[in-house]
């Protein structure tokens, strides 16, 4: 039906008449695709969320609007509302103005200001387990996995599940593994902010890093590496080595045992932290 439609168009006159379309993943090998460049214009306007980049511009769209405001962002505050706001534009602004009106006759947006005002957005909760657990901090990690288990208990995301988690913290604790040897080879030094963690990956020769983008943790966007490495000085290479046994255990719990699922990952958190150790990464 398209494709006649197509042919329709081809030879229509289209004096003083204008058509607009808008859809989501089109495929450009279909006629119709073609026959839509050929006749018109066609835009793609894509999520930030599918540029590997997108925490590189999200940083610098920050700093330009709070500069345009007469406000300063520290380093370890650009970090945090990068991580807090995920890869929307829209919610940065958002954001930005509130941090603006909060900090009042300041000059200097803090971390702890970010931290107060700026929620997860949706797009980043995601990561926000792995964040607090990567991070040692076993409140945050008990306080946040009881909020995803909520979502998915009462439905409110269907795409979430317990097993999800679990996978989740296994790609974070393997990313904290290859930033850890990556540390240890010497390829990456530790980077006072991600301007000057991205300097360090430029100039990696990449025939040292391995093919296989699973083991590469640079291969794609840089932003949750540099996380990691921030955070790899809070754990030996023992403890995360356990961290994956215990969600390995987890995983088939979660499939076989009949467990609370709740029960089975909070005893997977509190002996991944620890509680000892926990209370000395963060103080």
């Amino acid at each position: 039906a398209l494709a006649e439609l197509a042919d329709e168009w081809k030879t229509f006159r289209w004096d003083g008449l204008r058509v607009l379309i808008s859809a989501g993943k089109p495929d450009k090998r279909r006629i119709f695709f073609k026959t839509l460049e050929k006749l018109g214009t066609v835009e793609f306007f894509g999520s930030l969320a599918d540029d590997k980049d997108w925490a590189d511009r999200l940083e610098s769209e920050a700093i330009r609007q709070l500069r345009a405001a007469g406000k300063t962002l520290a380093d370890d505050a650009v970090a945090e509302l990068v991580t807090r706001v995920g890869p929307n534009l829209r919610s940065l602004a958002n954001e930005v103005e509130k941090l603006v009106l909060y900090v009042g006759d300041r000059t200097e947006v803090s971390l702890a200001d970010v931290q107060v005002l700026t929620p997860l957005q949706k797009l980043a909760e995601a990561f926000a387990l792995g964040e607090a657990v990567g991070s040692r901090d076993l409140v945050r990690s008990l306080r946040v996995l009881d909020e995803e288990l909520w979502v998915i208990r009462t439905g409110t995301d269907k795409k979430r599940s317990e097993i999800g988690l679990v996978y989740g913290l296994i790609s974070k604790f393997r990313l904290l593994l290859l930033m850890k040897e990556l540390r240890r080879t010497g390829l990456i030094k530790p980077a006072r902010d991600y301007n000057a963690f991205r300097t360090q990956v430029a100039l990696i020769d990449q025939s040292e890093l391995p093919a296989d983008k699973r083991f590469n943790p640079l291969a794609g966007n840089p932003y949750p590496a540099f996380q990691a490495l921030k955070q790899i000085d809070r754990w030996s290479s023992d403890e995360l080595v356990h961290a994956m046994d215990v969600l390995l255990e987890a995983n088939i719990q979660l499939v076989a045992s009949g467990l609370d699922e709740a029960v089975v990952l909070q005893r997977a958190v509190i002996e991944i932290v620890g509680t000892k150790d926990a209370e000395m990464a963060t103080a």
